[in-house]
């Protein structure tokens, strides 16, 4: 059964319109409609918010759906691709900023103040990794 036939069919249980279930997740109409075709997933939020309002675990719906559990997995792996990126991004900052710096104030500049840039631009590196929410998926 997919994720679609559960969620139409949890719906006609409880006598829910799909106009009566998209006010109560904040949706269109069409969207519900969507889900319950199998046109479009429920992202993870909605997903949530789907189990909770049917009274339906997070495994009786998305188990099921081969096709939904695989969509999970990409979104998954697309999300880190992106974290990756950021970081590589901000790494070859961090790394062209000290040669830059290096260049501008010659040979002779000292290493301790290289050393203490390098720690400040990675501080910021952390901050804004911090301020995204990307550490705690970095840190899983």
């Amino acid at each position: 059964m997919t994720i679609g036939e559960i969620l139409k069919e949890k719906r006609e249980q409880l006598g829910y319109t799909q106009k009566e279930v998209a006010q109560k997740l904040y949706v269109s109409r069409q969207t519900v409609s969507n889900w319950e075709i199998g046109k479009t997933y429920p992202d993870i939020e909605k997903l949530l918010n789907l189990s909770d309002f049917y009274g339906l675990s997070l495994d009786e719906l998305i188990k099921e759906d081969y096709r939904m559990a695989d969509k999970l997995k990409r979104d998954s792996y697309e999300q880190k691709i992106r974290v990756y990126g950021f970081l590589s991004e901000q790494l070859s900052a961090m790394i062209l900023g000290s040669i830059l710096t290096c260049v501008f104030f010659g040979v002779h500049f000292s290493m301790l103040v290289q050393i203490i840039l390098i720690i400040v631009t990675f501080s910021c590196l952390i901050f804004l990794l911090w301020r995204n929410g990307l550490v705690e998926k970095i840190i899983r």
